[in-house]
């Protein structure tokens, strides 16, 4: 498996060609967050992840209860055209909605953003949630299985949990990482292969071929 991280306005500054020393290969950074919030250090750390030579990914935290096609807009015009190395956009999807909405309207809710995402980026967005969570609030939904999968399981085990139908993509294993470059704790994550052009491959470029795709 291929190491990351993922970093928000917490982390505070961050010595990004630190971080990339480490052997740390990929970083997903928080972006946006409803209809509005742009993280304070988003353009800060974005500039320094792609820098430093980084696959990076950017995220939106999803707000159940806000407009879901305005929330999907607001993230892509915030992180703007995805380029070489730059992983499909990440939808944060670990808020419970106000209590009463039936689980279809949170699903259709959901079905939304991520149809917008597609629309406005190009390319189908990861979903980041927990197995809990999931099965909690969305019923264990498969019909996002196709979408690639950063599921959040804090385990010793050699694998996550996953939600019935979906294979990981990337998990985050830990909250409480140390890493060169940055001060106290952040998230660790894994890329599930081995091969780092796999990785390439998900940020659109195929180095054995030379070619972005």
């Amino acid at each position: 498996m291929i190491a990351g991280l993922d970093v928000s306005h917490w982390q505070g500054v961050i010595d990004w060609p630190a971080v990339a020393g480490s052997g740390v290969r990929f970083a997903i950074v928080k972006a946006t967050e409803g209809e509005a919030h742009v993280d304070k250090r988003f353009a800060a750390n974005w500039r320094g992840a792609g820098d430093s030579g980084l696959v990076r990914g950017a995220y939106h935290y999803y707000r159940p209860e806000r407009d879901p096609v305005k929330q999907a807009r607001h993230f892509a015009a915030t992180v703007g055209p995805l380029g070489p190395l730059d992983l499909p956009l990440v939808l944060d999807v670990e808020e419970r909605g106000p209590a009463g909405v039936r689980l279809a309207d949170r699903i259709s809710r959901l079905r939304a953003c991520i149809g917008e995402v597609r629309a406005r980026s190009g390319r189908d967005p990861i979903i980041y949630t927990g197995p809990a969570f999931w099965r909690s609030e969305y019923g264990n939904a498969d019909e996002f299985a196709g979408l690639p999968l950063w599921i959040a399981h804090y385990t010793r085990d050699p694998a996550p949990a996953t939600p019935p139908g979906w294979a990981w993509t990337f998990w985050q294993w830990t909250n409480a990482g140390r890493v060169p470059g940055l001060r106290g704790d952040c998230d660790l994550n894994w890329y599930r292969d081995d091969d780092l052009n796999a990785l390439f491959r998900l940020a659109g470029v195929d180095i054995a071929k030379g070619a972005v795709t």
